[in-house]
């Protein structure tokens, strides 16, 4: 399993519209990746937020880490 953990900027008004664009269009396609299992996205509500990621690989220890991310 390994988890990415992003950060992100942007302006406070555009929250509503990202979070609706997150749901509707990227997790649909996140969720199709090899290994998915999680995705979350955390809005401050102050221009800020963050997307927690988690995919199980198996053996993923063995894959060059630019393979796995």
């Amino acid at each position: 399993m390994f988890a990415v953990i992003r950060h992100y900027h942007f302006n406070p008004k555009d929250s509503a519209e990202i979070d609706r664009r997150i749901r509707e269009d990227f997790v649909p396609i996140v969720k199709k990746a090899k290994g998915f299992v999680r995705y979350y996205w955390l809005d401050t509500g102050k221009g800020e937020g963050a997307s927690f990621s988690v995919f199980f690989i198996g053996l993923c220890l063995h894959y060059p880490r630019k393979a796995i991310v």
